[in-house]
């Protein structure tokens, strides 16, 4: 049986059967979840913040994504603009920021197959100002 917001009691249920079972491996003492599909945003938080105190996960937890955010949140996004047909991933990233002159798809950044090299700035493909203030 479908939800109002798409999802089956069954489907949400699974998914946090899922995450539960991390947690009872103790992999972690506690997390967020956030399912998104193009209907609904499913989530959920289980275990603890601090083993300290035993305060519970909750919508107020943040948390420090750092570089998990092309996986999080760019891919996802390049990913359905490319199912819409807006972009192609082949496309070289000159495409879309002009500035750039270099020789990446986007397809490559994404997979970390770019040939750069992490915190690598590439002079080569800069204008003349923006190296010489990098410099």
């Amino acid at each position: 049986m479908n939800t109002p917001n798409g999802l089956s009691r069954e489907t949400r249920q699974g998914i946090h059967d899922l995450f539960a079972s991390v947690l009872k491996q103790k992999l972690v003492p506690g997390l967020g979840y956030t399912v998104v599909t193009e209907e609904e945003t499913c989530q959920g938080w289980l275990g603890c913040r601090d083993l300290t105190t035993g305060e519970p996960m909750g919508e107020d937890c943040l948390y420090d994504c750092a570089s998990l955010t092309k996986v999080m949140v760019t891919t996802p996004l390049i990913l359905r603009a490319a199912r819409q047909g807006r972009l192609k991933l082949a496309d070289p990233l000159s495409a879309y920021l002009p500035d750039y002159q270099g020789p990446a798809t986007i397809a490559q950044c994404l997979l970390h197959s770019s040939g750069y090299r992490p915190g690598q700035i590439d002079y080569r493909y800069m204008k003349k100002e923006e190296v010489e203030v990098k410099k």
